[in-house]
């Protein structure tokens, strides 16, 4: 049975026997005559059916599928006279490496000129899987990575694959070994091509739990143009276990950062609902994302001391990570924004943080509450939804892991008012990172916690 949905208007299900179909609404002109067609692949000897509609005619609407096969679904969204830069997107649950190579097939087939994958940490993907189906496909530029959820049609999955058709040329360039501390990473962005440094936008996916991130992204800030605008996440596995994670047709890298240049432009809208609790606390030593003392005091005393004496809860070496997902950190900048930092471990009476903090910056000990986290995503949306000239803009979004976590049962909601506050409510597609990526409007390109950030292209 193939179901469709149209969803400007709302829900049209179609029952799809044999023969053409037509989808038609009263609140629009035009319909579609769609046949399905059936692809078989070989798979441990057996073989699964893949339907695909074939558009014969649209006016301005858009149809998605969905596809049973055997113990495979697999969702396409079909856009044809759109303006956004996504030809296609094909979404696959409990995938496999074969499933990955037939979804990356089609989506070729499609005449898309780039593709951009989102995966599922809890998929275990390996080099071992991934590498032999980006490597077989040369000519057709692939990125992507491997993040603990990925966002399609407004909902979140912690299994499951997204393969995003570009109608733009991606190009793709990438920086190892970024948590180095000698100057091979400034050295390899000052040799970028002018593709990159003088691109429209850049999309940048990065390993979250390298060192040394903000320092690449300062240095890359230096080298490209002014007004190019950048957004993207950090990737990573849930359990924070340091692996491969980002991809492009050579394969996956660790330590590493893949910057891919388009030549459109994108509007860009970030927010998180953090509050402050107590401060300021002057930084007096740190190292890279490792913060040793605040007031000249242990870091981590002077952390939990303020926890204790402000929210009445204990905090313990073995609950910091579950502690600091309600009370994390924030630097004031110089115009007076908060730059949210998470500790996720302690090395002696050191705060480990998502991000660096450096000496002399001022900190601040953040709270939250659900009702304030979901409306700045909301706020996000809107801000975003004036700066869009189109109604079918493409929405790209890098939401941090640790907002899921700690909404829990209640982060249906932040997408929700995501979308409710966007054009159409389940355009958007992305993932939840760890660590987010953002340029804001004097240039400056931030990486960020517990955040949101919205690009639309």
């Amino acid at each position: 049975m193939i179901y469709m949905t149209y969803t400007t208007s709302g829900a049209i299900c179609c029952d799809a026997p044999t023969g053409p179909l037509w989808a038609s609404s009263k609140n629009f002109c035009g319909s579609a005559k769609v046949r399905p067609r059936t692809f078989i692949t070989p798979e441990s000897n057996k073989s699964k059916v893949f339907s695909r509609f074939a558009v014969m005619k649209t006016t301005r609407f858009r149809l998605f599928g969905i596809f049973p096969a055997a113990k495979h679904s697999f969702t396409r969204s079909i856009k044809r006279l759109t303006m956004d830069i996504t030809t296609d997107l094909y979404f696959c649950q409990h995938t496999d490496k074969e499933s990955l190579r037939t979804l990356v097939q089609r989506a070729s087939a499609m005449d898309a000129k780039g593709l951009l994958i989102l995966a599922c940490s809890d998929e275990n993907w390996t080099p071992a899987q991934i590498d032999p189906v980006l490597q077989a496909f040369p000519n057709l530029p692939i990125f992507g990575g491997i993040f603990p959820y990925i966002v399609y049609r407004g909902k979140h999955y912690s299994n499951g694959i997204l393969v995003v058709g570009l109608n733009v040329l991606p190009h793709i360039t990438v920086i190892k070994n970024i948590s180095a501390a000698s100057g091979g990473v400034k050295k390899q962005i000052s040799q970028l091509s002018k593709s990159i440094t003088h691109a429209k936008s850049l999309i940048t996916l990065v390993d979250g739990l390298a060192d040394n991130i903000v320092l690449f992204l300062e240095d890359l800030c230096a080298f490209i143009s002014n007004g190019v605008k950048i957004a993207g996440g950090g990737a990573g596995f849930l359990d924070l276990s340091k692996n491969p994670c980002v991809f492009t047709n050579a394969g996956m890298l660790q330590d590493a950062a893949v910057l891919v240049a388009l030549d459109v432009p994108i509007h860009l809208a970030t927010g998180h609902g953090w509050e402050i609790m107590k401060g300021p606390f002057l930084v007096t030593e740190s190292k890279g994302n490792v913060l040793s003392s605040l007031n000249y005091e242990s870091a981590y005393s002077v952390y939990q001391e303020q926890i204790e004496a402000n929210s009445g809860t204990r905090c313990t070496y073995a609950g910091l990570a579950a502690m600091a997902r309600h009370y994390p950190l924030g630097i004031e900048n110089l115009d007076g924004e908060i730059l949210v930092r998470e500790p996720i471990d302690l090395n002696n009476d050191h705060l480990v943080c998502v991000g660096e903090i450096h000496e002399n910056s001022v900190v601040y000990l953040l709270k939250g509450n659900p009702e304030n986290l979901v409306a700045a995503a909301g706020q996000t949306a809107r801000s975003l939804s004036v700066m869009q000239k189109q109604e079918h803009d493409s929405v790209l979004l890098f939401d941090c892991i640790s907002r899921a976590l700690f909404l829990g049962d209640e982060f249906y909601k932040e997408l929700e008012t995501i979308g409710n506050n966007l054009f159409r409510k389940d355009a958007f597609f992305g993932a939840l990172t760890i660590g987010e990526i953002c340029s804001n409007p004097n240039g400056q390109v931030r990486f960020l916690n517990k955040s949101t950030v919205l690009a639309a292209f």
